[in-house]
């Protein structure tokens, strides 16, 4: 008995075959009249004493004794799993056929023991997760059918097959293909670097080794998540964790490092409660157990408010440095000592219901981003633009929509992480990761945290919207290609009537639902299939035409310049049609692709380049820097085993003529507690290391980061 309690009682069991056997147990006991035996069992399956509609109804039913109302329990209980009532029913329909007397509860105990020992023992945890999502249907009804047969079990032929049937419906009908896009082994455990860690409020001197540039002065400024529970609390997902700061500090050689967390509400409000109290990304807050029951569910019903844990990257308005995320949210802080100062309501200055923590600039210092409005008109995507003049006035950063972008489906637009600019063009890629806009006003009533309301849709088009930065007019036409996801964009330009533009893009969009903490701390065979299964990112680069109208040949290459091989073509149904340039050869493949691109932004940004600098992407996380030539499409690569680089920030050096004139500065980690961690400095032209500055602290996984001169 035991045994049983405990395997059903923890979450190593999915959901569905949880749910498959108190079905077959229902049928057992409904055959053979063991109500009043039910009740022990019944209890088993409510996790963590917490008594869902599933298992309240399972619990009358059992607590009945009598025939009839135990059939009436039983129609409640069907009605409320609507995937097997017709299932179930038609199986009830063939009470006692093939059923003998002389099973009994332990027997049957025993029988869904033996089963889940064996499963349990079989497979991995990644593999059991797979085929109970039904990523396998076929094989694992087949491994259940074997399993029984091995076990002789005291089930006959009939009980058998019921048992498969109602399985089998638990899962999805449509069979997943699965995808393996490396076969990577032997991966090293990084989940020393996915856990809460301590701030270093006060600067420490760090351990400086080789020759760090003179010239060099300012402060790299880090952000990323640091703080990953609350009490007993967990978040789930890689971007729910409370933003920590860090700060490398350079001046003339000499090297200091600092890090604070965000005193964002989020921040505050769960420190003050010692529980999760603001919903993330990919963890809902659940209501106060100390509330009634009547508190609670009413709390559902309640209104979220977005989080303002500006976890992802540092943006700069007028000026100023603010922490950032893809809220509405913001929050001002001191790039010297990395207080946190005033927290900003973008939605009060500009018709924006967020932004991205990928903000462009203008030389002349306007601030350019992108946020979606919701109104009677529908969901729009909008370009803003933030002016440069500082302001004596009460912090304000009153700015102008550009332009409006609408979606193709008002109800579900899509999730975006950056977007391209030119020097006079504004470039949005509508890519078909999804948000499902009931869903998310759903979702505090239904317990889910926003990640649910994301989805993948790889039969539709990618869509390429453009528009005048300077005028806000909407290019006439849209530009087509297949479906692929982009977290980041590389640079744009414009050349002889033509856009072109770079990003790193994965062809499956799933990685966000990958994320997972659950997934980024296993380690073994699982950590390897988790790589394996992750798509990876590759540069791209698109051509679009601007000079098309009704005289544009049909179905020609519409690309002119001679140093892109990228296709573009006008359909006989007008739309354009797009397919990419590969920015990379099969040396990038075999070292699974790279991301977090970066540039000379300060010289190159919207002008035609030849570098771009990023992290190469054979672990879970980036565990190499390369330096990559989009004409030769051969790269320089940095790494060092043990060791996971950050997001390469570029640094022109004063006199710089050549685009690769500068540094390199990455900050470093490792999940081994022996070494220490680092920033290193790397001489752009030869992607060789220059020096790195060693600290003795720990340092968690991070986001994104920005170089401020002194």
């Amino acid at each position: 008995m035991r045994g049983v309690q405990w395997m059903l009682c923890t979450e190593t069991l999915e959901r569905s075959f949880t749910r498959l056997l108190m079905v077959a147990l229902i049928q057992k006991v409904h055959m053979h009249g063991m109500h009043g035996e039910l009740i022990v069992w019944m209890q088993v399956f409510c996790h963590r004493k917490q008594k869902n509609q599933m298992s309240a109804v399972l619990i009358k039913f059992a607590e009945s004794k009598g025939e009839k109302r135990g059939k009436e329990m039983e129609n409640e209980y069907t009605a409320t799993t609507a995937q097997t009532k017709r299932h179930v029913a038609s199986a009830s329909a063939s009470d006692g056929e093939g059923y003998s007397n002389s099973g009994s509860m332990e027997k049957l105990v025993h029988d869904v023991n033996e089963i889940i020992n064996t499963l349990l023992s079989t497979y991995s945890e990644t593999q059991r997760r797979r085929i109970w999502e039904g990523c396998n249907r076929d094989n694992a009804c087949t491994v259940l059918l074997n399993t029984i047969k091995e076990k002789k079990t005291y089930w006959d032929k009939s009980e058998v097959l019921l048992f498969t049937k109602v399985f089998s419906q638990l899962l999805p009908t449509t069979k997943k293909r699965v995808t393996y896009y490396s076969r990577r082994k032997g991966l090293e455990c990084v989940a020393p670097l996915f856990t809460t860690i301590d701030e270093t409020p006060e600067p420490i001197a760090a351990n400086v080794k080789g020759d760090i540039p003179k010239w060099l002065r300012g402060s790299l400024l880090r952000n990323g998540p640091g703080k990953y529970e609350f009490g007993n609390d967990r978040y789930n997902h890689l971007f729910d964790g409370m933003a920590l700061m860090h700060q490398f500090k350079i001046d003339g050689g000499v090297i200091t490092y600092m890090s604070k967390y965000l005193l964002s509400d989020s921040y505050l409000i769960n420190s003050a409660h010692n529980r999760i109290i603001v919903s993330e990304f990919g963890t809902a807050a659940m209501p106060d157990p100390c509330k009634t029951l009547f508190e609670r569910f009413t709390s559902r019903f309640e209104i979220s408010h977005a989080t303002d844990n500006c976890s992802v990257n540092f943006a700069r308005y007028k000026g100023d440095y603010y922490a950032s995320t893809e809220t509405n949210f913001i929050h001002k802080v001191d790039p010297k000592t990395l207080e946190t100062k005033e927290k900003i309501n973008l939605t009060s200055f500009i018709a924006v219901n967020g932004a991205t923590a990928h903000p462009h600039y203008d030389p002349d210092g306007t601030t350019y981003n992108m946020g979606n409005s919701f109104g009677k008109t529908g969901t729009m995507y909008n370009i803003i633009a933030v002016p440069p003049q500082m302001s004596d006035d009460e912090e304000t950063l009153q700015g102008r929509i550009v332009c409006n972008f609408k979606p193709e489906d008002n109800t579900k637009p899509s999730y975006y992480h950056s977007f391209g600019m030119t020097k006079n063009y504004i470039i949005f890629v509508e890519q078909p990761v999804k948000i499902n806009i009931i869903k998310i006003l759903t979702s505090k009533l239904r317990g889910k945290s926003l990640d649910c309301s994301i989805s993948w849709e790889p039969k539709l088009n990618t869509i390429i919207h453009v528009a005048n930065k300077h005028t806000g007019e909407i290019i006439p036409f849209k530009y087509y290609t297949k479906a692929f996801c982009v977290f980041h964009h590389i640079n744009a330009f414009e050349d002889n009537d033509f856009i072109i533009f770079d990003c790193c893009c994965f062809e499956n969009g799933n990685i966000l639902n990958n994320a997972t903490l659950r997934n980024l701390r296993e380690d073994g065979d699982e950590l390897d299939e988790v790589f394996n299964l992750s798509p990876k990112g590759f540069p791209h680069r698109f051509v679009l035409p601007l000079n098309i109208n009704s005289n544009t040949p049909i179905e020609q290459n519409l690309n002119t310049l001679e140093y892109s091989s990228a296709l573009v073509f006008r359909e006989a149904d007008g739309k354009i049609w797009c397919e990419s340039e590969k920015l990379f050869d099969e040396d990038l493949v075999n070292v699974n692709g790279m991301e977090f691109p970066q540039i000379n932004y300060e010289k190159y940004n919207t002008k035609k380049y030849k570098f771009f600098y990023g992290c190469g992407t054979s672990h879970v996380i980036m565990d190499s820097l390369i330096k990559m030539d989009v004409e030769t499409k051969k790269f320089k690569i940095w790494k060092e085993k043990g060791y996971y680089p950050s997001e390469p920030v570029f640094v022109p050096s004063p006199s710089s003529k050549n685009e690769d004139d500068g540094i390199i500065l990455s900050v470093v980690i490792s999940p081994n507690q022996s070494k220490n961690n680092m920033l290193l400095v790397l001489d752009a032209k030869s992607f060789t290391e220059m020096g790195r500055a060693e600290v003795p602290v720990r340092m968690p996984f991070g986001f994104h980061g920005v170089f401020a001169k002194c």
